[in-house]
């Protein structure tokens, strides 16, 4: 991926940090220079944005940090219940910014009801901004103007406030604003929002959050004006013409409609921002001039380069048959991410001629039509170029469902994917590009094939794949990249019967069991190595292992194995480790358990015992249990594990970490197994 340094983007977008349990905000300053200049007459000085929260008490406003509590903690939401916070946003810096302040849920945990049904806090729980430093004489007075402002649930809110503010002593506007915040459970709450008190009902909770986001706007003049700054925000066509004129960095922050075509004649990054870009209309541009063969919303011309980034869409699958969206006229285009979409059997997503270079390192590109290419037998096209005046596409990555990037332009031929790269099929009429050794998989069938397949190194999910019961792993050494997808009615066995090293990694996305047969024998992640002296390495990261549905089973289970698991959330089940090395390095767990409950078992549990480890010592071996952090939950709701205990005196547990809830914990049993 290409990295940029560009100063003035970061003017652009510079977005202040959500607020856990609390408030937090971070106060960002950017300068053009890296250093001010002085002489005896001129002092030449860099602009900054820099935007500031306070807390405001009476007469005493102090600035908000990431330690700052606004709201009351230990607060027991019930109806009536009301808070009321004084801020203050001000402007600190030399530059004109736009802000947007929001209240969130940072997190939140429901319960179950009365009536037995599940609910959240944050669903009966009103916010409204009110403008100005405001104290209210009682709380019926404080709901009463949060009601005539709009309040409404805290789940349906977005942008509670936004505005301009200037550099002090500007006479152009004002350089700070009070706000009022009223958050309050409405009196006519009745037993939807009261919880059940039963031994396996938790109580529900909240954690509250501000999120202020301060953007640079134009304001700041040259000696041609204010123009030089303008693309600080895009929200219309007209903005965005605007600002691509002067290049640099565009930002949209809001859907937009092309009606004509947009030229690129300088230098432009155009983030999305998650946003889209759409055309609808029958004709842009000259489609009738012999010099520009196409119709065009978007075209990158000579002497420009076009990046277009921010996971966002351009969407033509609307327009004429004859519109392709981005088309290279003699540019550069870059495309780092994001999807592009036409509906068409004459024209492509992409076009580059004029000597023109096009560079894609990911995103998608969906060519949706079910006719055949106009011009030639075969699915309509995602990439093309000129025959008579062609540029260059490059392909890094990227998913293209309507015609394969390595078969090169419908004429030339040749590829368009990169040396060292390759395009797979993934399923019918769907390409990904990844990097050799690497192979993109749609389904239960392909990702046997890969994993059994000694050129592949990586097997990368691209969507999420009901298995149906087992993965075997045992051929090859692989990493299994779930792509932050979903490998469900599933579990994976690791099986090393040779003398041979293998070397497994799973990461990025979630196993759920699903209720999978298992036999009560296997794990949903389950370890076996050939010997002590030859174990099964295996590295789990970034993944959830959910377990919840399958009473019996363990989630994770390890035999002659060094396993290391590093931020893995494990839900519903125990861990079963009979392993040589067992590193856990963060993550969450969450044990079945009913009656009493260990972190640590080495016998053979029987009803009074539940645990969320069952460690196992079959053989003399010294083994080694490391903890280096996470956070490990009893859950009385669920269902106990059992299984089988050994030889206690060669297990050694070492806890460098880690926070333990709702452990009973016996010293005289467990002592002798735990190491300093």
């Amino acid at each position: 991926m290409t990295q940029r340094k560009n100063t003035k983007r970061a003017l652009l977008a510079s977005v202040l940090s959500i607020v856990l349990c609390a408030a937090m905000l971070v106060g960002l300053t950017f300068a053009w220079f890296t250093d001010g200049v002085s002489t005896e007459s001129n002092k030449i000085v860099a602009g900054n944005l820099d935007v500031a929260l306070y807390n405001v008490d009476g007469d005493v406003e102090t600035e908000v940090t990431e330690n700052t509590n606004l709201f009351d903690s230990g607060s027991l939401w019930e109806p009536g219940h009301v808070e009321v916070v004084n801020l203050k946003i001000a402007n600190l810096g030399s530059l004109a910014l736009t802000y947007q302040f929001a209240i969130n849920v940072a997190s939140e945990k429901g319960s179950v009801n009365v009536y037995g049904n599940e609910f959240k806090l944050s669903d009966y729980i009103k916010f409204a901004v009110i403008e100005g430093n405001q104290s209210y004489e009682s709380r019926d007075a404080a709901i009463t103007a949060a009601e005539e402002a709009g309040s409404v649930p805290i789940s349906q809110l977005n942008v509670n406030d936004e505005n301009v503010l200037y550099p002090e002593g500007s006479s152009d506007g004002i350089s700070e604003k009070y706000i009022t915040l009223v958050v309050y459970m409405p009196t006519s709450v009745g037993n939807d929002a009261n919880y059940m008190t039963a031994d396996n009902v938790s109580a529900p909770e909240i954690n509250l959050g501000v999120t202020l986001a301060a953007t640079q706007t134009p304001y700041e003049s040259d000696s041609f004006g204010i123009d030089y700054d303008a693309a600080a925000a895009v929200n219309t066509e007209e903005e965005l013409r605007d600002a691509v004129a002067q290049g640099g960095d565009v930002v949209l922050y809001s859907d937009i409609e092309l009606t004509d075509e947009l030229d690129i004649n300088t230098d432009t990054v155009l983030d999305l921002s998650g946003n889209t870009i759409v055309f609808s209309a029958d004709t842009y541009g000259s489609n009738s001039s012999s010099s520009d063969p196409h119709n065009t919303p978007i075209q990158v011309n000579a002497g420009a380069t076009l990046t277009i980034t921010g996971n966002g869409t351009i969407d033509a699958s609307s327009a004429s048959d004859y519109v392709v969206p981005v088309n290279c006229n003699g540019g550069n285009l870059v495309i780092e991410n994001g999807t592009i979409t036409v509906d068409t059997p004459r024209e492509s997503c992409v076009y580059v001629w004029n000597g023109g270079t096009v560079t894609i390192y990911d995103g998608l590109f969906i060519n949706s039509s079910s006719e055949d290419y106009a011009y030639g037998d075969g699915a309509p096209l995602t990439l093309n170029m000129s025959n008579g005046n062609p540029g260059t596409i490059t392909v890094y990555g990227g998913t293209f469902v309507g015609r394969d990037p390595d078969l090169g332009d419908d004429n030339l031929g040749g590829t368009f994917v990169a040396a060292g790269y390759q395009s797979t099929e993934v399923s019918a009429g769907r390409f990904v590009v990844t990097e050799q050794g690497t192979t993109p998989v749609g389904n239960a069938e392909d990702m046997t094939a890969a994993i059994k397949d000694p050129n592949t190194e990586i097997v990368l999910l691209e969507n999420d794949i009901d298995v149906g019961g087992c993965v075997y792993v045992g051929d090859n050494s692989t990493t299994i990249d779930l792509g932050g997808n979903t490998l469900s009615n599933a579990f994976i066995i690791v099986e090393t019967l040779s003398d041979e090293d293998l070397e497994v990694v799973i990461e990025n996305g979630t196993i759920s069991g699903d209720g999978v047969d298992t036999d009560n024998y296997y794990g949903l992640i389950d370890v076996y190595g050939y010997s002590q002296d030859q174990p099964a390495k295996v590295t789990v990261k970034d993944v959830v292992v959910d377990a919840s549905a399958n009473n019996g089973t363990p989630a994770l289970k390890f035999y002659n194995s060094d396993v290391i698991l590093d931020n893995v959330t494990v839900t519903g089940s125990v861990i079963h480790n009979d392993s040589d090395t067992l590193v856990i390095n963060g993550g969450n767990y969450t044990g079945r358990a009913s009656d009493k409950y260990v972190i640590l078992s080495t016998f053979t549990a029987t009803g009074a015992d539940q645990v969320i480890f069952q460690v196992t010592t079959t053989n003399p071996t010294v083994r080694d249990f490391t903890i280096n952090g996470g956070i490990f939950n009893y859950d009385p709701a669920s269902f106990p594990i059992y299984n089988a205990g050994g030889n206690s005196s060669s297990m050694f547990i070492k806890i460098n970490g880690g926070t333990f809830n709702g452990v009973t914990y016996s010293p005289d049993m467990y002592d002798s197994l735990i190491q300093d």
